[in-house]
């Protein structure tokens, strides 16, 4: 498995692709990617996913893996871990239905108790009541020989003061109405005012325009100013006439790759620049805004090259 582990990371190194680029192609983490490349089956799993990872690897760095796969096959499988997972699986999804009955039965001895608490707590407070004989309706009532002699007569002064009081306020109303009634019965005679005259409304002013000048020219200046015109994006074009694989790294922000076969036509925009490789020079023709790209290079080499550069556009 260590010759497969050391295949593959050659083959990527050889292409000058990162684990982070191959991963974005992929589809799958940079940790297992570089668990794979270690040889470490242990932590990616199953057989079956350790050659469905193979296959995406392969696939990005443009390389059959059918031939690996099949040299290989030996290695997956004695380091394959199904069983062990799905006895570890089941140990722990039998431990959790364990603990979820007992805290069901947890939660309905504490219902339980809460319950009878409940019950004992009234069943206590009403025991004390009636061993107190406190009678809430007339526990605080006195009979009325034991009130003082005096409190009749007192009684009664005080509510002869009250009626007195009433029929004074109801005597105080009837005499502010008869107030009233005769500041109203008195006439004042106001001097008629004169009707104030309305100043007319001006009228909308018309907009006044220089002599000898159009009203179409002056309009023309609160015209708005036409919107600025988009911008122009850069265009790289690659005419694939090998078998070939292309990296684009564009305007330093994010990378994109490609496996092109021959006769296959790919384009990318940039605002700025792209840092280009190409896996296979000898067998692509470039253009950068349609002028054709200077390659040096030869069937089977890597060519590195940043656009755009005056040296290599032709014009």
């Amino acid at each position: 498995m260590k010759e497969l582990a050391e295949h593959l990371k050659s083959e990527r190194l050889e292409r000058g692709l990162s684990l982070e680029a191959v991963s974005k192609e992929t589809g799958i983490s940079s940790k297992m990617l570089e668990s794979l490349e270690k040889g470490d089956l242990d932590r990616l799993g199953a057989s079956l996913l350790v050659r469905g990872y193979i296959r995406s690897y392969c696939r990005v760095l443009g390389i059959d893996p059918a031939p690996l796969l099949e040299k290989h096959a030996s290695d997956i499988a004695a380091e394959d871990r199904q069983q062990e997972y799905i006895a570890r699986y089941a140990e722990k999804t039998r431990f959790f239905r364990v603990k979820r009955r007992m805290g069901m039965f947890t939660l309905l001895f504490l219902g339980v108790a809460t319950v009878a608490l409940l019950a004992a707590g009234t069943w206590i407070s009403e025991r004390r009541a009636r061993l107190n004989g406190l009678d809430p309706a007339g526990g605080d009532m006195m009979s009325q020989q034991e009130l003082p002699e005096d409190l009749t007569s007192r009684y009664a002064s005080s509510r002869q003061m009250g009626e007195e009081k009433e029929r004074s306020v109801e005597l105080k109303p009837e005499a502010d109405k008869m107030v009233s009634a005769e500041v109203v019965s008195v006439e004042i005679e106001v001097p008629s005012a004169q009707p104030v005259p309305q100043m007319a409304e001006p009228a909308a002013t018309a907009r006044q325009f220089p002599m000898g000048v159009h009203p179409t020219e002056v309009l023309a200046e609160d015209r708005p100013p036409p919107l600025p015109r988009e911008t122009v994006r850069n265009v790289f074009s690659v005419d694939a006439i090998e078998k070939t694989w292309v990296q684009v790294r564009i305007d330093d922000r994010h990378t994109q790759s490609a496996m092109l076969q021959p006769g296959d036509r790919r384009e990318w925009q940039a605002d700025k620049g792209m840092q280009i490789v190409v896996g296979n020079a000898g067998g692509v023709h470039m253009k950068w805004n349609g002028k054709p790209v200077d390659n040096p290079g030869k069937s089977g080499k890597v060519l590195r090259f940043s656009l755009p550069d005056p040296q290599i556009v032709k014009e």
